[in-house]
């Protein structure tokens, strides 16, 4: 396995410190376009990746999108429908250097919710909701972290979702079609 390419590896090949790395690396103004491209270059050549988790704590985000479904989302079949939308919503977020992390609402074992730790923990930027069995603490919890969230394709059970952002499909409708 080799060794894990660090800003200051860059820093010390392109003869500059590692802020000016850092800087260029997140195109900042402060850097020449020069120096940023050929920053970029050495970076591409050498195949770096920025870590993660350090970077989280300076951007305050993760990267990352909460994708939920039914403890049982097979109950949606192993369909065309369900195949394509996973790929869809991993090719869009893919497009922004994003990753999905496909959550069930609850913990199988513990039956602790999924939902809050994900969030309590900071480990998302963001819900895509395809489920309609979330308790209502799980509701206060995602309304109350200020993370986008959307609800798709299932209403919620015993909530009120006037102020939510959902997008539902009209079946009676879609039939009379």
């Amino acid at each position: 396995m080799s060794k894990k390419v660090t800003i200051k590896d860059i820093a010390r090949i392109a003869g500059v410190s590692h802020s000016t790395v850092s800087r260029s690396l997140n195109d900042s103004s402060m850097i020449s376009e020069k120096t940023k491209n050929m920053i970029k270059k050495i970076a591409r050549d050498m195949n770096f990746e920025f870590n993660a988790s350090a970077r989280s704590l300076s951007t305050r985000k993760t990267g990352t999108i909460a994708v939920v479904f039914n403890e049982r989302y097979e109950a949606m079949g192993t369909s065309i429908y369900l195949n394509r939308l996973l790929r869809e919503i991993h090719r869009s977020l893919e497009k922004d250097s994003m990753d999905n992390l496909i959550i069930n609402p609850l913990n199988s074992y513990t039956r602790s919710s999924n939902i809050k730790r994900v969030i309590q923990m900071q480990k998302i930027d963001g819900l895509l909701i395809f489920t309609n069995k979330i308790s209502g603490d799980d509701w206060d919890v995602i309304q109350n972290s200020g993370l986008p969230y959307l609800i798709i394709h299932f209403k919620p059970v015993n909530t009120t979702y006037n102020r939510m952002n959902y997008i539902f499909s009209d079946h009676e409708y879609g039939g009379d079609l």
